[in-house]
């Protein structure tokens, strides 16, 4: 049985990495049983990605924005044109780095009863990156603060596939009818927390999200929001959406571990 997986890549002046994700690509990609589509959605960059992309991979699909619409309804444009059985959400700064990366995440998925797959992210010099969370919320707040129990990513320590309540989107295997389901990517989020919306969206309609230690793919963590100089506003915005009228307490407790934090290393 063969697989038309759709990647969908969102580029936003990250040109030269953009470039670097789709040839890590083809370079495993098609196989005995699993083709990419390919589509690149360019949101408006102001540098010259647009000419690389064609220029190196004229056979690859690119939707060009007028204006940069955010990374949540830039996906979901190349998602509703998407062909595959499968939506592989892939940025820009991620890479393969190894054969059969697909395939084992469609394999897992496929065990889990269409579950939504993510791999480990690891490094550029292979040191496994911490890309899993526990869904945020005001008691996971109060919870850090009071006991300093993790709030932000970790890396699961087990060593098959278990699952897990969210991950990052960086790379990110979706059945295309669980999205259908589900509903895809909330584009109120003009940029962060969508992933966390996506995954609680998951949680609520019980449908699995799988963490597949011994998948790789290299990602560089945060090269294509580093292009946006509103970063911090739009976190905070999107804290807002997430939260919803519960932010500003989420944002006490937060403020009252840091504080807590700070002087429990002045102690050591």
């Amino acid at each position: 049985m063969s697989w038309l997986v759709s990647v969908v890549i969102v580029n936003y002046n990250t040109g030269q990495l953009t470039c670097q994700a789709i040839e890590s690509l083809l370079k495993y990609y098609p196989s005995q049983t699993v083709k990419l589509e390919i589509i690149v959605v360019d949101n408006a960059s102001t540098d010259d990605s647009v000419e690389q992309i064609k220029k190196q991979f004229p056979q690859i699909r690119i939707l060009l924005n007028q204006q940069n619409v955010g990374f949540a309804k830039a996906n979901n444009q190349a998602i509703k044109q998407a062909q595959g059985e499968y939506v592989l959400l892939f940025n820009s700064d991620a890479y393969l780095i190894s054969a059969g990366v697909v395939e084992e995440m469609i394999t897992a998925s496929r065990e889990w009863q269409e579950a939504v797959v993510v791999p480990r992210l690891v490094y550029p010099d292979g040191r496994p990156q911490p890309s899993v969370y526990r869904l945020p919320s005001l008691r996971r707040a109060i919870q850090y603060a009071l006991t300093g129990q993790a709030w932000g990513p970790y890396l699961p320590q087990a060593k098959q596939a278990v699952a897990v309540e969210a991950a990052v989107m960086a790379v990110m295997l979706i059945p295309k009818s669980v999205g259908d389901q589900v509903g895809w990517l909330d584009e109120r989020f003009f940029m962060y927390f969508e992933d966390m919306h996506f995954c609680r969206q998951l949680r609520q309609q019980q449908v699995p999200l799988v963490y597949l230690p011994q998948v790789q793919v290299a990602h560089l963590l945060g090269q294509s929001s580093q292009q946006s100089p509103q970063s911090r506003a739009l976190l905070r915005e999107s804290s807002l959406i997430y939260h919803g009228k519960q932010a500003w307490l989420v944002d006490f407790w937060l403020n009252l571990a840091r504080v807590r934090n700070k002087l429990l290393s002045g102690k050591s």
